[in-house]
């Protein structure tokens, strides 16, 4: 059961992470050159937010619902 649900969020992840390529290179390539010119900084903090989110979401899942 466990490995299954692994399997299906990294299918979803990847789901999400090609829809913006697919539907729309140019906007996508636009994206990346402007991360490109953030400092490492914000692009840290970003990911610790996504991480937290991440986190918080398998939390009230697993523990509340």
């Amino acid at each position: 059961m466990f490995l299954n649900n692994i399997i299906l969020i990294i299918a979803f992840f990847l789901i999400i992470e090609g829809f913006l390529p697919f539907v729309s290179p140019n906007l996508w390539k636009k994206i990346i050159r402007l991360l490109l010119k953030q400092p490492n900084n914000f692009i840290r903090k970003t990911g610790l937010i996504s991480l937290f989110f991440g986190f918080l979401i398998i939390f009230i899942n697993l523990y509340i619902f």
